[in-house]
């Protein structure tokens, strides 16, 4: 599940990465579709962060379980 999970992170890393080249690509005039991408690039910064501490939340329950 963890390798899933951090697998799911990377590729929305990736996306993330993908939009701010599309807002570097964009004309001056076409200020739509900036906040288009700038809307998506807070949507994956949202999911990887839950992502982020469902992964720590998972880990830290690991290890309390090895522990006990």
């Amino acid at each position: 599940m963890e390798k899933l999970l951090e697998d799911l992170i990377f590729r929305l890393e990736n996306e993330k990465t993908q939009s701010f080249r599309m807002i570097e690509d964009l004309s001056f005039d076409d200020k739509s579709l900036e906040c288009i991408y700038t809307g998506k690039i807070f949507a994956f910064d949202f999911c990887i962060d839950a992502l982020k501490h469902l992964l720590a939340y998972q880990n830290e329950n690991a290890a309390k379980h090895q522990r006990n």
